[in-house]
């Protein structure tokens, strides 16, 4: 599966907002708030993408949801946070 540099800064910063947790959800607003105004539309299309391919979770909230890294996601966003330097991501692969 391949994920663009934006993917991984998403992954990246939902799994810190969300301290790498799997329960742990946030608005969609709140992770569209990490990034420049110029990105927040490309944002939250990736979002849905990554929820389709299975590395976050969308939670229904009356009306409104909120998004979570799944056990593919928190694992991959693991990998992106180990690398130290998350402009450079070597072999990353996903399983």
């Amino acid at each position: 599966m391949d994920l663009t540099e934006l993917d991984k800064d998403i992954l990246y910063k939902l799994g810190k907002k969300v301290n790498w947790s799997k329960k742990g959800h946030i608005p969609k607003e709140a992770i569209q708030s990490k990034f420049a105004v110029h990105q927040r539309g490309a944002v939250k299309k990736r979002i849905e993408e990554l929820v389709s391919k299975g590395l976050i979770y969308e939670k229904p909230h009356g009306g409104k949801s909120s998004y979570g890294l799944s056990k593919k996601g928190r694992k991959t966003s693991l990998k992106i946070k180990k690398e130290g330097d998350r402009n450079d991501y070597p072999d990353l692969e996903i399983e």
